[in-house]
């Protein structure tokens, strides 16, 4: 073994039968050279011992590193834009080969806005020019929204706004240091004061909001999909004398039985409620999308318009909004039937009470002896089983499934009546679980695509599997 460059204090060289090849370490241990390996476990041990060495070195080497690049990093003041040639030439930051412990990220308490941090950074530097930028689609659908690559001193840094929060990309800092950083940052907001105000200006502004017609429509389609996979099998009559096995299989499949019923009458009733209230919020949001300009401005006109029948906002759509190429057909079966279904709801919303509808079963009762009671009914049925299957009546599930899909068939007759690309626009908000509307023209639009990615960074070693199990295979002959 030879070891250049570096010396090893090795206060004992002791081995059985390598006497000679020990009387080669200098005064006190040092050991300069050895011409072969000494044998015996001690010496086992010194590949292990240089390369700790080597290690704690290369360490304090990084310590050093990072402790400059530390100091770089805080002087805000001195930060300059990075050049895609200083991009591509310069090495990792030294912060990211440092291991260190996760309480080194960037606490919760140490934050500055990507709005404002955005207004800083582009008034100072100018529009995002980090490398990872062309890569960066025309869309909303990124990982990394927008990115500067900077430098301070030698020291080169990366500050990304992702879809998840900003991130100082491979930058290990103190808790306290975090704190200082986003603090020094936002004392330096005053510099660039005016700055940042005209380009907050030049920004356009959307609020966000939730779609009311696919919330309820998403509620109604869950309910419904859970309504379809129920089975209700009410078990036959039980007789009087049962075998113990028998009993518990009784018991078993009428526990289940009931289960499915009550839960039934549950879903059952709320999707005979939500049904009606789909097809009005999507009234409602064709009105709210494709109202003309003039309805569209005057709000005491609009509200007057949201307000009035159901029936008679439907009639005059193509009056009041654009997209549509005729009047709706009201002599449809689709219509007739989602205004017979709009004309009963106020028994279920408001909880009308009409025994003559609500009518389930007839008992019959014999009187005796002064206070003695007998109920009779015509079929032999138990009491529990009679009072559970009562508690579908009015929402049983094939009813509250034919309101949905009278719901459904009555959109459709809606969007049959527009142009194509009213149709297309109409129908793609409509999928939309969250929208934006411009503050200042007042247009909807899709901001958000159906998945918004986001990314976590790991720190550690990610563990292997271990085990023949996991191992993988090797062709025959492979090294």
């Amino acid at each position: 073994m030879v070891i250049t460059g570096l010396s090893v204090r090795c206060p004992y060289i002791r081995s059985v039968g390598a006497e000679s090849e020990a009387r080669k370490a200098g005064p006190g241990g040092a050991l300069v050279r050895t011409g072969r390996p000494v044998a015996g476990p001690r010496m086992e041990r010194w590949p292990r011992l240089v390369q700790r060495v080597a290690e704690l070195r290369h360490l304090g080497h990084d310590r050093r590193v990072v402790k400059a690049q530390r100091d770089a990093l805080l002087s805000v003041a001195d930060w300059q834009k990075a050049t895609f040639d200083e991009q591509a030439t310069t090495p990792p930051s030294a912060r990211r080969r440092w291991r260190t412990d996760a309480s080194a990220l960037r606490p919760r308490d140490a934050t500055v806005g990507p709005l404002d941090l955005y207004l800083y950074l582009k008034a100072r530097f100018g529009p995002p020019n980090d490398l990872m930028m062309v890569t960066r689609g025309p869309g909303l659908e990124n990982v990394i929204q927008w990115g500067y690559a900077l430098k301070s001193g030698r020291h080169l840094f990366r500050i990304h706004g992702t879809s998840g929060r900003v991130e100082f990309i491979g930058e290990r800092l103190s808790p306290d240091d975090w704190r200082t950083l986003t603090s020094t940052i936002k004392q330096d907001f005053v510099r660039v004061g005016s700055e940042m105000r005209q380009i907050r200006q030049s920004l356009t502004r959307w609020s966000l909001f939730i779609n009311p017609f696919r919330r309820v429509q998403m509620t109604a389609s869950r309910f419904a999909a859970r309504l379809r996979s129920i089975e209700l099998k009410e078990p036959g009559p039980s007789a009087m004398t049962l075998t113990q096995a028998e009993a518990e299989t009784y018991d078993a499949e009428f526990t289940l039985w009931a289960g499915a019923t009550q839960y039934s009458s549950v879903a059952g009733t709320a999707l005979r409620m939500l049904a009606p209230v789909v097809a009005e919020a999507f009234i409602n949001f064709v009105l709210f999308v494709l109202s003309k300009p003039a309805v569209r401005i005057d709000t005491r006109l609009f509200d007057s318009i949201v307000r009035q029948e159901v029936d008679v906002r439907v009639r005059a759509l193509h009056v009041n909004c654009d997209g549509f190429r005729c009047a709706v057909d009201t002599d449809a079966p689709e219509f007739k039937k989602f205004q017979t279904l709009m004309n009963g709801r106020n028994d279920l919303l408001h909880g009308n009470v009409d025994p003559h509808r609500l009518a389930f079963d007839v008992m019959f009762v014999d009187t005796f002896d002064g206070d003695q009671t007998i109920p009779l009914f015509r079929d032999d049925r138990s009491f529990l089983a009679r009072y559970l299957a009562s508690s579908l009546k009015f929402v049983e599930p094939e009813a509250a499934l034919a309101d949905l899909e009278t719901v459904m068939r009555f959109i459709d007759h809606v969007l049959a009546h527009l142009d194509d690309e009213a149709r297309t626009r109409l129908t793609l908000l409509l999928r939309q679980d969250y929208l934006g509307r411009n503050e200042v023209t007042g247009d909807i639009a899709q901001l958000f695509g159906d998945a918004i990615p986001e990314v976590r960074m790991l720190t550690g070693r990610v563990p292997r599997p271990r085990g023949r199990r996991h191992a993988a295979k090797r062709p025959r002959g492979s090294a």
